[in-house]
């Protein structure tokens, strides 16, 4: 009797990919909310949840990844509409999400190549890596998108499908930008003359840098074009510290892991993988480990994850019957399968449609709720678009008393008290961030009073956590300095705050800059106002935040003939100090 795995081999394949995927979806939700001490796994999966919104407040780095942000923040969203919130819930959800981009990985492996399982066992074992402690246990939501993009793009390069591989690109890029890397493969494709292959370059380039500066426009939401080390100058960018401190590690016992370890099979592909057939994707490791030596950290070892399909292919070249180009087999619909180019193509199609679609749609959702002019005017002062946020305040309070009561009654357990422990602080901070955003909806809706014990909330909170946070002292002092109804304004107090929030910040950002001028300009201290409504407009000169230049142009000119700004003065649109 012949074999299962023999008459049988794509189901096995399929089969132990979802037994893979199964066994990393039980580790992953462990690390939903983060670790002890750091909670980015859980604030950055939902930072584009539509009641929780605040990317304007991730990294600058991270904000072009729109793409794994908006899959994300519709999972979250999903989970609070459907389920009662509770962290098993939540963590269900990203769970899901990892191991099912996961699973497409090795659904795109299974369908281009033999012995894709041999493969797939090793894309799991660099994936699981990633849960030993020294690796800092970050999960987020582009890197297995980003991993699965960028194989996909070397393989439909393979086969020459150009057409498809620049749609992988272009879509892939916008999971993380490490994916563009992919586009120097338009440099090999040799039936193409030179002009054509600069253009595909120059254009694949264009298309993100472009699409990530209207996309974030759009959203009111500033980070540079190239914002490698969350630079916003030329200078910044090429700023050398961390370059420097991985060439450290590198030196260093720490750098064994790095190089043996999650990056092993980029360094035995390096070593063992010079042949002229392989130039074209060796390039691609070279220009991903430069970039990384420059803008990532060496000691997180997810960084490598994208080019470990990749490598394990190019390596596996050196069994008997290669598994990029086809050999002989002994199971005529196999080899049928590896010879079409059509499930390759049909997935790369779905993966891209999907990915349009629906994160077109969740950005339109999230365009809808930002906080600017009249889109957001009328969406804060519908009565439903207050509850739903007071319905998260409630359930983020809810979550904070019963990760807390959990946490006291596990005492005997220390590992699961730092995971409850964890939990408590992210929902604490998602409970502040969403009180601090609620004031500013009901200010905006001009329902000032009710605006207030909000913003309260907000500080109390804080100070109860032990929290430096400017962004809160900088929102009360814009309530202070500009509520619409006299009898809550408080000067003295705005300034007090606005002093606190620029201090926190070095007066490097040009909100706060500018929300202490509107304090002074509150107070009548017009010389301060002037002053400093001067020095933020230069901030967002050199930062390229142009919208906030002209608003300090208007309120310059107000501070200059003497008069403070309100909410109810009818010189000009809302300022947006408050962000």
């Amino acid at each position: 009797m012949t074999p299962i795995w023999k008459t049988r081999p794509l189901l096995c394949e399929l089969l132990l990919a979802a037994v893979l995927s199964g066994i990393y979806f039980w580790f992953v939700q462990d690390y939903a909310v983060g670790i002890l001490g750091n909670n980015t796994n859980g604030e950055i999966f939902s930072a584009c949840s539509v009641p929780a919104y605040y990317l304007s407040g991730i990294e600058d780095v991270w904000k072009g990844r729109l793409a794994g942000l908006l899959l994300s923040g519709g999972l979250f969203d999903f989970m609070l509409n459907h389920t009662a919130g509770s962290l098993s819930a939540y963590a269900f959800v990203f769970g899901l999400y990892q191991a099912g981009w996961l699973f497409l990985l090795f659904l795109v492996i299974i369908l281009s190549l033999r012995r894709a399982w041999l493969i797939n066992l090793g894309i799991f074992a660099g994936v699981m890596y990633d849960f030993f402690p020294a690796s800092g246990l970050y999960v987020y939501p582009w890197d297995i998108p980003a991993t699965l993009f960028f194989t996909l793009a070397a393989l439909l390069f393979e086969r020459r499908q150009m057409a498809l591989m620049i749609l992988a690109v272009a879509v892939g890029c916008f999971y993380k930008e490490t994916v563009l890397i992919c586009a120097l493969l338009v440099f090999f494709a040799t039936q193409w003359p030179w002009w054509r292959r600069l253009v595909t370059f120059g254009a694949l380039v264009t298309i993100y840098v472009l699409g990530k500066k209207i996309l974030l426009h759009q959203l009111h939401v500033h980070a540079a074009a190239l914002s490698m080390n969350d630079a916003k100058t030329v200078g910044q960018v090429l700023q050398t510290w961390l370059l420097v401190a991985n060439l450290k590690t590198l030196c260093s016992w720490r750098g064994l892991y790095d190089v043996f370890a999650n990056a092993g099979t980029m360094t035995a592909v390096l070593l063992l993988g010079w042949r002229k057939r392989f130039l074209p994707y060796l390039l691609l490791i070279l220009a991903f480990l430069a970039g990384q030596l420059m803008y990532g950290s060496f000691l997180e070892f997810r960084i490598f994850m994208q080019i470990l399909p990749l490598s394990l292919i190019l390596l596996s070249e050196t069994w008997p019957g290669s598994p990029v180009t086809p050999a002989a087999s002994n199971n005529p619909r196999l080899e049928i399968l590896l010879a079409n180019r059509r499930p390759l193509a049909a997935i790369a199609i779905l993966l891209t449609v999907f990915s349009i679609v629906f994160t077109a749609g969740r950005y339109w959702a999230i365009l809808d709720q930002c906080d600017s002019d009249q889109k957001t005017n009328r969406y804060v002062q519908s009565d439903a678009a207050i509850r739903e946020r007071e319905t998260f305040s409630s359930w983020c309070q809810h979550a904070v008393d019963d990760t807390h009561l959990r946490w006291t009654e596990t005492l005997e357990d220390s590992a699961e008290q730092q995971k409850l422990k964890a939990a408590a602080d992210w929902f604490q901070y998602m409970y502040v961030e969403n009180e601090s955003t609620l004031g500013r909806i009901l200010q905006t809706a001009k329902r000032y009073p009710e605006a207030l014990p909000h913003y309260r909330i907000t500080m109390a909170l804080t100070v109860k956590s032990e929290t430096n946070s400017p962004m809160v002292d900088n929102n009360l002092a814009w309530y202070f300095a500009t509520v619409g109804d006299p009898q809550l304004r408080n000067g003295p107090e705005a300034m007090e705050l606005a002093r606190q929030a620029c201090v926190a910040t070095q007066y490097r950002e040009p909100a706060m800059v500018g929300t202490l001028a509107v304090a002074y300009a509150e107070t009548g201290d017009f010389t301060n106002a002037i002053k400093y409504c001067r020095q933020a407009r230069e901030l967002a000169r050199t930062q390229s935040q142009t919208n906030l230049m002209e608003e300090n142009d208007r309120l310059l000119k107000l501070y200059e003939s003497g008069h403070a700004w309100h909410e109810t003065v009818p010189a000009g649109p809302r300022p947006k100090g408050a962000s």
